[in-house]
């Protein structure tokens, strides 16, 4: 409910849309009325995929030439590899940014009245680690979770037909989604979500389902800096941990078994199922590490995405969720980002 007018904000910007063509429309009733699925379309961005074709970069630039994403005035640094952060425990706040001129390696500084984070997950709680009164000082930010919690979604179990490989071209608009199957998996604090992403070409024997699943935030999970190891930029390198446990097998299991389903209901003649788990981070998913709280003693961030003990830092990207959910969290990352961005009109005048 708190997010809720953000993320309309977002889809309005974005221009997210859609409408099935006749044959996932068939599908999707399909899906309802054999396997009792909510099968719906996923809609997507008009505005950015307006020439399919057109590489991602391409539809960027040509976003920011055009205004499209609204912010008159901005600046943006290019080669600029940030390696830390101006930190002032005593006043509470953040004096600006260090960074390296990827071109000239010379070091390079701004100052700011106010800092938003935004680098990715790993690279943003690199950042952190790596400003020196927060990784030494500030311990106590550091023991509770800065780091850890690692998440990247559960991927792996897929459905595919021998003439899928030959359709299957990755577009927004083709993609349906099944969504909150908890009911398949577990019971209890056990009772986690998980979705279906399946894609159809002409017909179903040109078909993919895939399923993404809520993998669970462990301390042991984590992501920390070694001081001792470094980049060719002078920045600490990242040293990861992740490990799948009995939560995720079990996960990964009711997949299968309702993948499975799918095909029977579907009268699919030949498919195959994958059934291995894809190494952790496959999705570019990667989620937590600077999760968001209600007290410092429990969290790194506050309720409106402030790092604890400085007033003008925030973090809005995958580091501040407290759980990966099944979905994809860009939405989420762009919807908490402009929350953020209002309490910063509130609390500083620019």
């Amino acid at each position: 409910a708190d997010l809720n007018p953000f993320y309309d904000r977002v889809e309005n910007l974005y221009e997210i849309q859609g409408t099935p063509s006749d044959t996932k429309s068939q599908l999707i009733h399909k899906l309802k009325s054999a396997l009792g699925l909510d099968a719906i379309l996923c809609p997507h961005p008009q505005k950015y995929f307006k020439s399919p074709n057109a590489e991602y970069l391409e539809l960027i630039e040509s976003s920011i030439a055009s205004g499209g994403y609204n912010a008159p005035g901005i600046q943006i640094q290019h080669n600029a590899v940030v390696t830390h952060l101006s930190l002032n425990s005593n006043v509470e706040r953040a004096e600006g940014v260090h960074y390296v001129d990827r071109l000239t390696m010379t070091p390079q500084a701004v100052t700011a009245k106010c800092v938003l984070l935004c680098a990715s997950t790993l690279e943003s709680t690199r950042i952190l680690q790596a400003s020196k009164n927060l990784a030494n000082s500030d311990r106590a930010v550091s023991g509770h979770g800065l780091g850890h919690y690692l998440m990247t979604h559960l991927k792996g179990a897929a459905l595919s037909t021998p003439f899928t490989e030959e359709a299957y071209i990755r577009k927004p608009e083709e993609l349906i989604y099944c969504h909150n199957q908890e009911a398949l998996h577990g019971e209890g604090d056990k009772c986690r979500g998980w979705g279906l992403q399946i894609r159809i070409k002409e017909s179903l024997d040109k078909i993919k389902v895939n399923t993404f699943g809520e993998d669970l935030p462990y301390f042991e999970n984590q992501a920390l800096v070694d001081f001792v190891a470094l980049d060719k930029f002078g920045r600490p390198k990242l040293n990861i941990h992740y490990q799948y446990r009995e939560h995720e097998i079990q996960m990964l299991e009711a997949q299968i078994s309702h993948l499975k389903k799918v095909a029977e209901k579907l009268e699919l003649g030949d498919f195959k199922i994958n059934s291995e788990l894809q190494a952790p981070g496959k999705n570019n998913h990667e989620l937590g590490t600077a999760r968001m709280g209600r007290t410092p003693e429990n969290s790194c961030l506050n309720p409106f995405n402030q790092v604890w003990g400085y007033k003008n830092l925030y973090l809005t990207d995958g580091a501040a969720f407290t759980t990966s959910g099944y979905q994809n969290p860009t939405l989420t990352i762009l919807a908490l980002t402009w929350r953020a961005c209002e309490h910063i009109k509130e609390q500083f005048e620019f």
